[in-house]
């Protein structure tokens, strides 16, 4: 230390300290004809780049829709279709929230979105990791995610993915399309016909789980019979409630069934599901309550989705009241359905 040099020193002289960079400059002026320099350099530390450990939780940025296997092996329900996601950037990157959507007919009138995942909560997608979520199985080895759908979603010819975060920003976007393989020699081009063949044969099969329907005459279909319906949830109904579980004690393997009876896809986004107990009694009075992601819940035309009391089941909506305790009371109740605005949709009462 500068005190330490100085009472060293046998004779007085004078002393400047110079601080360049990290380099601690000793002059000492006085002891010889010329000053007399010694330099002590204080090794700091180099600050330790911590940004490529860092899980980045603001833009997503480098995170795409690296492929979409849109023509699955398993027939009619391809079941193995799968969207790819894939993080690019050098950092781990947290996609709890982020959701993927099916884009029908894109850049048509008829643009519309179909299916929707949406991944859970602390979900982190690893610098150079890619998982994939699949139409209707679960593969662990890359990442185990299913948008749960017993039926094709992607159209075989044409259509689009697209990656949004939590609040909804477009983060990537993959569109698709079919193209035959071009070939000069007749009995060729007969087997491409018969392929294309095959392939409208199975666009019309798709265009039975998409919203609009298939019009054989080639009449257009009416945009109010595409569109989603947000306003008032007409026709979304309880259509069960297995209120005896078989799981000793917990029974958590309960749940309430909601079902959309119309012929149109409906956003159920902020609906809620109520368990009501003593219906009818001075008694009466809510109790578990679970609400849908505000994030574009879609209901399809006559699809159904359980919300259990304390499992995760994909295949049939993936969504859980979570509580550890039974819900439903076993010999009387009642479960109630609401809108976002807390308008009572559907009820159901047993036994």
């Amino acid at each position: 230390t500068p005190a330490a040099l100085h009472s060293h020193l046998e004779v007085d002289a004078q002393i400047f300290w110079i601080r360049r960079g990290g380099r601690l400059e000793c002059y000492l002026v006085g002891l010889l004809e010329e000053a007399v320099v010694q330099e002590y350099v204080e090794k700091e530390e180099e600050p330790v780049d911590v940004e490529e450990e860092k899980i980045d939780e603001d833009d997503g940025k480098g995170v795409i829709i690296s492929n979409i296997n849109y023509d699955g092996k398993v027939k009619r329900t391809e079941s193995d279709e799968y969207v790819e996601i894939t993080n690019e950037s050098k950092a781990d990157v947290d996609i709890s929230g982020y959701y993927v959507v099916d884009v029908n007919h894109p850049g048509t009138h008829k643009e519309s979105e179909g299916a929707t995942f949406k991944f859970p909560t602390s979900a982190v997608l690893k610098a150079g990791q890619s998982v994939k979520v699949y139409t209707n199985e679960i593969h662990e080895e890359s990442g185990g995610y299913s948008f749960g759908i017993g039926k094709a979603i992607w159209n075989n010819r044409i259509g689009k993915g697209v990656l949004k975060d939590g609040a909804g920003k477009v983060i990537s976007e993959l569109e698709y399309e079919f193209k035959p393989v071009e070939v000069n020699d007749s009995k060729d081009d007969e087997n491409v016909e018969e392929e294309e063949a095959v392939v409208e044969e199975e666009e019309e099969e798709e265009d039975e789980i998409e919203v609009e329907e298939v019009v054989e005459d080639e009449e257009v279909v009416e945009d109010e019979e595409v569109e989603i319906e947000a306003d008032n949830g007409k026709g979304i109904i309880i259509s069960n409630i297995n209120y005896n579980g078989d799981v000793k004690g917990t029974e958590s393997d309960e749940y309430v069934e909601i079902t959309n009876d119309t012929s149109s896809d409906i956003d159920i986004s902020g609906y809620s599901v109520v368990d009501l107990s003593h219906p009818g009694s001075p008694q009466e009075s809510y109790g578990e309550t679970f609400t849908f992601p505000p994030t574009t819940t879609v209901l399809k035309a006559g699809q159904s989705v359980r919300v259990y009391t304390n499992e995760i089941h994909e295949e049939s909506g993936g969504y859980s009241f979570g509580s550890g305790k039974a819900i439903w009371n076993d010999r009387i109740g009642k479960g109630v359905l609401k809108d976002g605005a807390g308008k009572v949709i559907s009820e159901f009462e047993y036994p």
